[in-house]
């Protein structure tokens, strides 16, 4: 079999002259995996979180406000549904034209303020993280060669 060319993947020849490069020493981030007992304990603890008689309260409080609430949405739509379905083609068009520029406002203040509270909630989780980070014990620099 020939020796494969350059189009087949050959690579050029070392020039004899060339200057050899010297090892640098890079430090590379150590990745560390956590061991199953950690990981265990972690959700041992969200399930006694989950399971605590406080929390189990304000989350059945907080889905009983929803279900109201959406209770209530669902009888507004219902009847407004009953007022557009008596609307003629004249007043379907009104309705569409008064409606879509405060529906688009609503639609942008709503990404909006999601927006803010996914960055706020996002802070805080760093804050939460950097707070219980222990301090890094110092360690050597690997060589690109390990």
């Amino acid at each position: 079999m020939s020796p494969p060319t350059k189009r087949q993947g050959a690579r050029p020849a070392a020039k004899k002259n060339a200057v050899k490069s010297k090892t640098a020493t890079v430090c590379r981030p150590k990745i560390t995996v956590p061991n199953t007992e950690s990981i265990q304990q972690a959700l041992d603890e969200i399930k006694t979180t989950i399971n605590d008689p406080k929390y189990q309260e304000q989350l059945e409080k907080l889905t009983q406000l929803s279900v109201a609430n959406s209770l209530q949405t669902v009888r507004k739509l219902s009847m407004l549904s009953d007022r557009v379905s008596q609307l003629d083609r004249e007043g379907m068009d009104k309705l569409v034209s008064g409606s879509v520029s405060d529906m688009m406002r609503l639609s942008l203040q709503f990404n909006s303020e999601m927006l803010t509270l996914m960055q706020k909630m996002s802070n805080q989780m760093v804050d939460i993280l950097d707070k219980a980070t222990p301090e890094p014990q110092e360690s050597a620099c690997e060589s690109p060669d390990e």
